[in-house]
């Protein structure tokens, strides 16, 4: 019975897996570049509010996420978010730089 359930949870492992990865070679071959994180049920709600674009509009929508995604990739984007954090941050005592921990 065991041995039974442990095939079973395999094949629809295997079968999940396959669709999974057919998924991504499609995504690679229409649209030529590899997929992104999906988070299913927030993209068909926003895929719905877009209806149906044209491919310039696809193609400029694109390329903003493609200088997006290269800008936020950088050191200096990451040092930008750190500063902006450390500025809106509550701060506290600090200690006088006299005093030493022992």
């Amino acid at each position: 019975m065991f041995l039974q359930a442990l095939e079973l949870g395999f094949w629809f492992g295997q079968a999940g897996l396959g669709r999974q990865h057919r998924e991504r070679i499609r995504e690679r071959l229409v649209w030529g570049r590899p997929p992104v994180t999906r988070l299913p049920v927030i993209d068909d709600r926003l895929g719905k509010m877009a209806g149906v674009p044209t491919r310039l509009q696809a193609r400029v929508a694109s390329g903003i996420v493609r200088a997006a995604r290269w800008a936020a990739d950088t050191r200096a984007f990451e040092l930008v978010i750190l500063r902006a954090t450390c500025q809106r941050w509550p701060t506290g005592k600090r200690l006088d730089s006299k005093i030493t921990l022992v």
